[in-house]
């Protein structure tokens, strides 16, 4: 199922295609790691990149919280550990449309639809999680 993309358009590539071929064809099953492409041997490299595209196809940007030059956004991406599920409320009655769409969201846009197998949320520059990422910029201010 297609979702709506990042800036509020269409997404540029097939997110469950991007799961699938990393999951299943570069994937090494055996020894672990993934590979650039089917035939070659996995490497750090392309399994940190592999793993940082699966779960960029499983998320939203969500700019506004995540990416804007607002007091909000920052203070937002400064907690954020890549997991929302950590800041929702328990009871479902709590949870905003908002709240509700986006769990909807991430359930639908999994390649099996297991919420077990959700990534992090990372940013996509920098291929870390927005905690660390705000952490790094506050040292090297």
């Amino acid at each position: 199922m297609q979702g709506k993309g990042n800036l509020d358009g269409d997404w540029l590539y097939n997110q469950n295609a991007l799961q699938g071929y990393t999951i299943f064809a570069c994937q090494d099953f055996n020894n672990g790691g993934v590979k650039d492409k089917p035939g070659k041997y996995p490497d750090p490299y392309h399994t940190s990149y592999g793993l940082a595209g699966c779960g960029i196809a499983q998320h939203k940007s969500d700019y506004d919280n995540l990416h804007a030059e607002t007091e909000h956004a920052k203070n937002f991406a400064a907690k954020f550990n890549g997991n929302y599920s950590e800041s929702l409320p328990e009871d479902p009655k709590l949870l905003s449309e908002e709240q509700k769409s986006e769990i909807e969201f991430e359930r639908t846009n999994l390649l099996t639809g297991e919420l077990g197998n959700k990534l992090r949320r990372l940013n996509p520059i920098f291929n870390v999680r927005y905690d660390h990422l705000a952490k790094a910029k506050t040292y090297f201010r």
